[in-house]
């Protein structure tokens, strides 16, 4: 019989490990608030959060009727869901990891998968 080989086999124990909950304390990761658009993304970066932010207050510039970060957030889920349940991943990219395509405002969001087997949804240099 074959023993399975893992990390933890080759290497011991981990010395120290960062858990998407440890993100969540420190601020860093947030869950994400539109879980209800792309079930499969249940945390995002702060600086996510953030872009998307100034992204609603650069457009509501513009705009007669405002708009919010949440509602830019759930566009953001709906297409990181279409690009999922449609396998639409291009090169390299599948149901572990996957690339947005830019927007207008140049913003490419990476989606990860993560310690809770779930995707993170993260800018590139979050990564």
């Amino acid at each position: 019989m074959k023993t399975q080989t893992t990390q933890e086999n080759i290497f011991g124990e981990p010395i120290y490990s960062y858990t998407d909950n440890d993100g969540i304390e420190d601020g860093i990761l947030s869950t994400n608030p539109r879980r209800d658009n792309f079930e499969e993304c249940s945390i995002i970066t702060e600086n996510l959060r953030a872009r998307i932010e100034r992204m609603a207050e650069s457009r509501n510039l513009k705009r007669v009727f405002a708009i919010d970060e949440n509602y830019l957030m759930g566009c953001l889920m709906l297409m990181g869901k279409d690009i999922y349940e449609n396998k639409k991943f291009e090169g390299d990219n599948d149901k572990d990891f996957f690339v947005t395509p830019a927007n207008e405002e140049g913003l490419i969001v990476w989606f990860v998968r993560n310690g809770q087997n779930k995707l993170t949804a993260m800018l590139p240099e979050d990564y």
